[in-house]
């Protein structure tokens, strides 16, 4: 959880920064990122959260093993589902506002059973341990992105 709350610091200080953009980096500007970002924790958070770790069942799938084992994510790849994409203009409020969510998200994570789970649409059904691997590779990730974006 530390690295996840390190990102979280990490995504603070970038906010700021959230009007800038880059278009030979990303499409997006910085606020997309960190809207992205902090959607993605707080959303597979709450399913996690909810989930029935007796109904876990562990299953093979080469691209979950080889993303959290690489700890890479591939620019351009994969596209995000709509539930982690805000439609309209995102605000300086909005992002402090799901900053805090997000704190409280990964607060809640630490005390979630060992087989708590989410679905992924490439990985297949993460348990707790691999969901915070993943959402530490894809913050990172993003926030690649971010820096790529702000270096100019």
């Amino acid at each position: 959880m530390e690295k996840l709350n390190t990102q979280l610091d990490t995504i603070a200080s970038k906010i700021a920064f959230h009007n800038s953009k880059n278009i030979a980096v990303s499409k997006s500007d910085v606020a997309w990122h960190l809207d992205h970002i902090l959607k993605v924790i707080i959303g597979i958070s709450g399913v996690v959260k909810k989930s029935d770790p007796e109904k876990f069942k562990s299953s093979f799938n080469f691209k979950r093993v080889l993303v959290l084992s690489l700890g890479k994510i591939p620019r351009g790849k994969a596209r995000a589902p709509e539930t982690v994409i805000s439609k309209g203009e995102i605000t300086l409020d909005d992002l402090n506002s799901q900053l805090e969510k997000a704190k409280i998200a990964i607060q809640e994570l630490a005390i979630c059973k060992a087989k708590s789970n989410f679905s992924h649409p490439y990985f297949g059904t993460l348990n707790l341990k691999q969901t915070i691997r993943f959402l530490e590779i894809h913050n990172h990730h993003h926030l690649k992105i971010v820096n790529d974006i702000l270096k100019k």
